[in-house]
């Protein structure tokens, strides 16, 4: 993905908690982009790309 909406959590962050709420929910969501590249065999964001996906799961469009 080029990019990706993360606003609803942020929101619910500051409804929630206020600064601290919005700082801890990009923690979290931080933490799982980590998780997900490493079960993927990535350890930079920029080495990510299309050649991770399985085939026929995704509908990839230039």
């Amino acid at each position: 993905a080029r990019g990706t909406m993360i606003g609803r959590a942020m929101v619910y962050g500051l409804g929630a908690m206020g600064e601290e709420g919005v700082l801890k929910a990009l923690q979290i969501i931080h933490k799982e982009l980590d998780i997900t590249m490493a079960f993927c065999g990535h350890t930079n964001i920029q080495t990510v790309n299309t050649n991770i996906l399985l085939p026929g799961t995704y509908d990839f469009k230039n």
